[in-house]
């Protein structure tokens, strides 16, 4: 497209870039307990998990016991991270604020199956750029050991879990920081905060590979992530994004599967990433009656569809914001005849069911691609 960058594709990544540089030099203070320092040649893969525990995620089981959604995510991230013995995992839980309680964050770091240090952590910077999350993962990833130059990149993965991320207004979504705004903008500009130091491509992902990229897998374990927009604004930092265009029960997706992680070659590693869907989905269809979506989206290839949409995309976004919409209705981009003739399906794996009851339990196929008005 020619003219004017549009608001959904700009992400400031040199400004994301010169954070993390500060952050790198600015996080002495952070607590280091370890006793002895990460060797880089031990570490194949690296999982950044960011678990959002600041809004309402307590739900009831049919047996009437309730559960915190945020929890059972942060359970999983543990058992995961003790089954990966040449790995390094980093967890953050962000969680409500307390009174006379100002540390709000949680960050725990293993290391080959280990839990070498944990603590609590102050959310001083804006909450919903994630500074002082990265400024804690930039001081302890073993990048910061010295190794020789051959030794190979983890393949790295983000996952996220939390409420939907809107692409319009995004106040609120923090509780205890009601006037903070965290938009799909903000979420790709704190991801970007946890770039490689020196952006050098991975030489672990074979032909994952799609340039410059930070991760070579994003989860995002939340309501509708598989908007046109949402996706275009991830695809500059990774190549393959795991997420649901529909509504998610619970806003959790299962990533348990990731525990068989280093049985596979890292090489290729798209089959295993097919997997990581199909297993989510199977269990997903086990616990609610609603609808059930999880795609998997290959950002190497999806660029011709979400180019081709742009314009029209792009011009109901900003009629939106400038009259503060909040999407009301949400349907796949399919049904919509301005991005049907343009869609060709390629790039996308997505597994699908229908709601068992309503007007859509007779739809037998979803594009991968959420719209909304």
């Amino acid at each position: 497209m020619t003219g004017t960058t549009p608001l959904w594709k700009t992400i400031h990544f040199l400004g994301a870039l010169c954070a993390a540089a500060v952050l790198l030099i600015s996080c002495q203070s952070v607590p280091r307990e370890l006793e002895e320092e990460p060797s880089a040649e031990e570490i194949r893969h690296q999982l950044i998990y960011v678990i959002h525990g600041d809004g309402s995620y307590l739900y009831h089981t049919r047996d009437g016991k309730a559960h915190q959604a945020d929890l059972r995510a942060l359970e999983q991230a543990f058992d995961t991270a003790a089954a990966l013995t040449h790995a390094e995992v980093f967890v953050f839980h962000q969680k409500s604020k307390k009174r006379f309680v100002s540390k709000t964050g949680r960050f725990y770091y293993f290391r080959n199956g280990e839990r070498k240090n944990e603590f609590s952590y102050k959310r001083r910077h804006s909450p919903s750029i994630w500074e002082d999350e990265a400024a804690i993962f930039h001081s302890y990833h073993a990048g910061n050991d010295p190794t020789p130059k051959t030794a190979l990149k983890p393949l790295r993965i983000f996952l996220f879990f939390g409420h939907q991320v809107f692409e319009t207004d995004g106040l609120g979504y923090y509780s205890s920081y009601p006037d903070e705004t965290f938009g799909i903008d903000e979420l790709a500009k704190g991801i970007a905060l946890f770039n490689a130091q020196d952006k050098t491509p991975n030489s672990n992902s074979g032909t994952d590979q799609k340039g410059d990229i930070f991760f070579n897998l994003i989860v995002l374990s939340t309501c509708r992530g598989g908007t046109p927009g949402t996706i275009e604004m991830l695809s500059p930092v990774t190549r393959y994004i795991i997420a649901s265009p529909e509504n998610l029960h619970l806003s959790y997706m299962n990533m348990g599967l990731l525990k068989g992680l280093e049985t596979w070659n890292g090489n290729y590693m798209q089959p295993f990433y097919k997997e990581l869907v199909a297993h989510a989905f199977a269990e997903l269809i086990q616990l609610t009656n609603t609808v059930v979506s999880v795609a998997l989206y290959d950002t190497g290839q999806v660029g011709p569809y979400l180019e081709s949409i742009e314009e029209e995309y792009e011009r109901r976004l900003i009629t939106n914001r400038e009259e503060g919409v909040i999407p009301l209705e949400y349907y796949d981009c399919q049904d919509d005849p301005d991005f049907a003739r343009k869609y060709s399906g390629k790039g996308v794996f997505i597994l699908y069911r229908p709601p068992l009851f309503g007007r859509d339990k007779m739809k037998s196929y979803h594009s991968g691609w959420e719209c909304w008005r």
